[in-house]
């Protein structure tokens, strides 16, 4: 049973909103008006929220489901919400739900993308892109990696479209079934697709900086609530690293 109380009496940031809390010194800054709760078991974990801010003691992640971890394959495990679809809800209440999500937000997204700016988040998307493309290059053409590889178009995609909110597209609240690249495709075929679709990402944040769209500008993630530009930008790279593993080299 979780029991939940609101402290910051201000409801989440809005959409294009700079998100609130991001602090610097040790500290895990949280939106206002995010909910304490408490798990019951060994695995316990109290997020307390007054003003926003959180002390690094109230914001420890919980056991193995919040860190990365090594498997016997020698391969870094890590949560598997940063490698699974495009939110498992379209309905922003029903995703922050989940007391975890400001913590992994946090942990994986906000702070590692704080201090980068356009020029570096769009320089590490067109290398990780590079190495992604040569690693497909080497797989073999199997249904596991074509599945595989329309995941991680398809997410990339829907990302993009969360991105251009900030560039005056409507806002939109959907899932990323309708980026996903059709069946039937050859694994050359989504290669080129992810190749093409990477590119795009990197125009996108170059787009945005020429615009002068503030880096932590927010725009609403199905499962992650209110991310700021930066932490879209970081989330979109880490998820086709992370899922790219998957496909390996042909033997």
């Amino acid at each position: 049973m979780l029991n939940a109380s609101a402290h910051g009496g201000k409801p989440p940031a809005p959409e294009g909103a700079p998100l609130d809390g991001l602090t610097a010194g040790g500290e895990t800054g949280f939106p206002h008006g995010y909910m304490s709760a408490a798990a019951p078991g060994n695995d316990t974990m109290n997020i307390g929220v007054f003003s926003g801010r959180a002390a690094p003691s109230q914001t420890l992640p919980v056991g193995r489901a919040c860190r990365p971890h090594r498997q016997g394959d020698g391969e870094t495990r890590f949560p598997h919400i940063f490698t699974s679809g495009g939110g498992a809800s379209s309905d922003p209440e029903t995703a922050m739900a989940n007391p975890l999500l400001p913590v992994l937000r946090n942990l994986f997204l906000e702070r590692p993308a704080r201090k980068r700016d356009y020029a570096q988040l769009a320089a590490r998307l067109e290398a990780s892109g590079k190495e992604l493309e040569a690693r497909f290059a080497a797989a073999a053409d199997s249904p596991e990696h074509r599945r595989q590889l329309r995941h991680i178009v398809g997410l990339e995609r829907w990302g993009q479209r969360r991105l251009r909110t900030a560039l005056g597209e409507p806002p939109v609240q959907d899932e990323m079934d309708a980026y996903v690249p059709p069946r039937g495709q050859s694994l050359l075929d989504l290669r080129a697709a992810f190749g093409a679709t990477r590119r795009e990402t990197v125009v996108l944040a170059r787009q945005l900086e020429a615009r002068g769209v503030p880096l932590d500008w927010v725009i609403p993630h199905n499962e992650f609530g209110p991310l700021t530009l930066r932490a879209w930008l970081h989330y979109l790279e880490l998820h086709a690293r992370l899922e790219g593993r998957r496909i390996k080299p042909a033997r």
